[in-house]
């Protein structure tokens, strides 16, 4: 047993000083002890620890959009008040939201997109950012001992477009032109920046001002943060989508803007070249099936961790539901071990061989994963190999959800790797690009990682939908790069066991692991008796932050959007105030379709909409 000296110093610090302006302190691959001493704990502690974040919620019976920007959550809602389906305003919110959140998402990145539809069938588009066939890793290498993480060379092919078109074509039921005109119309009226959003931007401004056309689109005269009232009005942005509207999505992947890429690619000695755009594809995949309570999982399959959120949530099936609604230490050492186990065997199991997939998700591979955990103790790394610590990754990734009137649901989330991605953005097409390069393995060719050419890239990204009677009952997805998994498991664990209202279940404190650590948000029902308690018990590595932080420490615990169907048929959206944002409704009676174009050479053909989703299977 520990002393109990080394218990947490800094949680003090968390409780009186206010944790340093509420920065959360920078992970190590070897985290320092953590020390609470006496007088920091009991109830006049608790009392001090009271502070809540305020949950956000909407309701509507016509529609939901929950995303990061009110102004793209509205693009969505309005795209369902006019009679679109859950595609379609899912489509149109990525794409205003590329706009409106920019260092989180847009054109240059990736995207992954799980849709529900009203007929029962459910598909995953993988949208996710390959690695250019032409990537060296010595010159990667070379790049990464001088610490460079951004920049051209670190851009991979892009993917969000091919998957918002392959999207909307196949499951929509109206032309992408339609999706993109609101998004264009944001970027040329403006937008204003979410608190969150400045406080990013703010994190990263020595990233943009590194590269001065990145400088000149979010800076004021490329150096200075705008006032918060500033309305970015983004015009070469809205150029570029109004050339994707006129001359169609592959514009960006064989035509005139895909040479303007790879133009000024080559004059920076990236990696990209036209062959990787005019090559890329989205791809449809077989969602992840589970169960958890009775109710239906559905989440992301490779490439991306919806495994790990399955099997997380069957292993917590395994357990009474009352010892997961206390506020005891063995409710939050439960969570902890079933999602260190869950992102363990997908580590390291689930994406090796995809022939492992459904067994190690089955429900008897759960059962004798939660038969390995003990109250008195972790589980040993003998029994159970760890997923390896390391630096901490930007969590910059941003999560749409929608519901329609029909029964359609999407949870749809994208990335740009890093904020503001690479920092670097073609002059005159007004968007970043990813800087997801830096995130490949480079020397271990057995990692899941590695780079080869035109590999789709491994990522703890998880969108999930979760079904009641086989209807959408909660859309579900996150921000936060390795906690991504562990924050939908406990807001979904939030709404079932708990039986929390989705905007009290987004914003109570959680207890998530990642990375090798276990990340603590110290407020009640988490007291500093639970944290002495899981030292005395053997857990270690424990990273604490007081509840709510300060401005950008409070981003590392996750930022879940997420739309719950009651059972009367209401509607309600949540955002996670941890990053802000804003759920908004279909507010109207739904307008009629419009009528279909007049015939002719250049007529599109009308797809079906409504109910059934659209489009061919």
């Amino acid at each position: 047993m520990r002393p109990r000296s080394r218990l947490c110093a800094f949680a003090a610090s968390c409780l009186v000083a206010g944790l340093a302006g509420g920065q959360l302190p920078s992970a190590t691959p070897t985290p320092a002890p953590i020390v609470i001493p006496p007088n920091a704990v009991g109830p006049a502690a608790e009392a001090s620890a009271r502070a809540q974040l305020t949950p956000i919620e909407a309701t509507s019976y016509l529609g939901m959009v929950a995303c990061g920007s009110p102004e793209a959550s509205a693009v969505g809602a309005r795209i369902l008040e006019e009679g679109g389906n859950a595609i379609d305003a899912a489509v149109a919110t990525s794409l205003a939201l590329g706009v409106a959140e920019p260092g989180q998402s847009g054109l240059g990145g990736q995207t992954f997109i799980l849709i529900y539809l009203a007929g029962g069938r459910a598909v995953a588009i993988d949208g996710a950012v390959a690695a250019p066939l032409h990537s060296k890793r010595e010159e990667l290498r070379r790049l990464s001992d001088l610490g460079q993480t951004t920049g051209y060379p670190m851009a991979a092919t892009p993917g969000t477009l091919a998957a918002l078109a392959l999207a909307a074509e196949r499951y929509g039921s109206r032309p992408l032109e339609a999706l993109i005109a609101p998004a264009i119309e944001l970027a040329m009226m403006g937008s204003h920046m979410t608190p969150f959003q400045r406080t990013s931007l703010e994190h990263y401004v020595d990233r943009a001002r590194s590269s001065p056309y990145t400088a000149a689109l979010y800076l004021k005269d490329g150096r200075k943060l705008w006032e918060p009232e500033h309305r970015f009005c983004q015009s070469d942005l809205g150029r570029t989508l109004w050339r994707l509207a006129d001359q169609g999505w592959r514009e960006f992947y064989s035509g005139r803007i895909a040479r303007e890429i790879v133009k000024d690619m080559k004059a920076n000695r990236a990696f990209l070249q036209y062959g990787d755009l005019d090559q890329y594809r989205a791809v449809e995949r077989v969602p992840l099936r589970g169960s958890f309570r009775g109710y239906e999982v559905l989440s992301f399959p490779p490439p991306c961790a919806g495994a790990a959120v399955i099997e997380t949530l069957q292993i917590l099936d395994h357990f009474p539901e009352k010892r997961l609604r206390s506020a005891s230490t063995d409710a939050v050492h439960l969570m902890i071990e079933a999602q260190r186990i869950g992102a363990t065997d997908e580590n390291n199991i689930l994406t090796i061989d995809s022939a492992f997939t459904k067994t190690a998700i089955s429900r008897d591979q759960a059962l004798r994963r939660a038969q390995l955990i003990r109250f008195d103790r972790p589980i040993s790394t003998e029994v159970i190999a760890g997923v390896k610590g390391g630096d901490w990754r930007d969590r910059d990734t941003t999560q749409i959800s929608v519901v329609d009137r029909f029964g359609n649901a999407v949870s749809l989330t994208q990335s740009l790797g890093r904020g503001f991605g690479a920092c670097t953005a073609t002059p005159g097409l007004g968007f970043p690009y990813n800087a997801s390069i830096e995130s490949y393995e480079l020397d271990f060719p057995a990692s899941r990682y590695y780079l080869f050419p035109l590999r789709r890239l491994f990522t703890s990204i998880a969108p999930t939908i979760v079904l009641k009677k086989g209807r959408p009952f909660l859309v579900v997805g996150s921000a936060g790069s390795g906690h991504i998994g562990p924050a939908i498991v406990s807001t979904i664990v939030n709404v079932v066991d708990r039986r929390m209202r989705l905007g009290d279940a987004l914003a109570a404190p959680r207890a998530l692991w990642g990375g090798g650590q276990v990340l603590i948000e110290l407020a009640p029902p988490i007291t500093p008796e639970t944290v002495l308690a899981l030292d005395k018990r053997g857990f270690e590595g424990i990273r604490l932050t007081t509840f709510p932080a300060a401005d950008w420490g409070l981003t590392s615990s996750g930022g879940v959007n997420a739309v719950l169907v009651r059972d009367d048929g209401t509607m309600v959206g949540g955002c996670d105030p941890r990053r802000g944002g804003a759920p908004v409704g279909a507010c109207a009676t739904p307008a009629p379709p419009p009528p279909p174009p007049a015939p002719g050479p250049a007529a599109r053909r009308p797809r079906a909409g409504g109910a059934g989703g659209g489009g061919r299977a």
